[in-house]
């Protein structure tokens, strides 16, 4: 159960960062993929 937590947990975060800030889901494209998670989470 804490997984599914953390794992919805983090794609509801990504989709709010994308929907609310695209110059900010932009910049975060930018940087090496290893840190995408740890930045929408």
């Amino acid at each position: 159960m804490k997984q599914l937590f953390d794992d919805l947990s983090q794609q509801i975060s990504e989709i709010t960062t994308k929907k609310y800030s695209t110059s900010f889901s932009l910049g975060i494209k930018c940087l090496h993929s290893d840190l995408h998670k740890p930045i929408y989470s």
